[in-house]
C-alpha cells in the first residue's frame, strides 16, 4: 500500500510538474513565436521545445492515468478493511462497556450488602453490651 501510494504521487507529481512547464512554454511560446526580432532558427528551437514538453507532458498524464484504477481499487480495499474492522472494535468496546457496567453494579450490591451488615452487627454488639451484667 505504501509503495503504491508513494507510486501514485511521484507521477502525480511528475504529470503536474510537467504539465506546469508545458503551459509555461506554451505561454512563452506564444508571445515569442510570432516576435520577428528572434531569428527563424531561434523560434523552431523553441517550437520544437514546446512540443516536446507537451509530449512528455501527455505520457506523463498517461501513466498518471494508468495507475489510478489500481490505486483506487487498493483505497477501496483498504476502506472495506477498516469499516470490518472498525465494527469488529465497536463490537468489543459495547462488551467492554457491558461488562464494566455489570462489574459497577455487583460492586454496589456489595457496598450495600457490607453496610447494612455493618449495621446489624452494630446493632447487636449494642444489644450484647445493653444485656452483660457485670453483677
Amino acid at each position: 500500500m505504501t509503495d503504491l501510494n508513494s507510486k501514485v504521487r511521484h507521477l502525480a507529481q511528475r504529470y503536474f510538474e510537467t504539465s506546469e512547464n508545458a503551459e509555461k512554454f506554451i505561454y512563452n511560446y506564444q508571445e515569442l513565436k510570432l516576435n520577428t526580432e528572434i531569428p527563424f532558427p531561434k523560434r523552431k528551437s523553441l517550437h520544437e521545445s514546446v512540443q516536446n514538453t507537451i509530449n512528455i507532458s501527455s505520457e506523463k498524464k498517461r501513466l498518471y492515468e494508468n495507475i489510478l484504477p489500481e490505486a483506487n481499487s487498493v483505497l477501496k480495499n483498504f476502506i472495506n478493511n477498516i469499516d470490518i474492522y472498525r465494527k469488529k472494535l465497536l463490537d468489543f468496546e459495547e462488551a467492554r462497556v457491558e461488562q464494566l457496567h455489570s462489574s459497577i453494579n455487583q460492586f454496589v450490591v456489595f457496598e450495600k450488602f457490607v453496610e447494612m451488615n455493618n449495621k446489624y452487627d452494630v446493632g447487636n454488639f449494642s444489644k450484647l453490651i445493653d444485656d452483660f451484667n457485670l453483677e
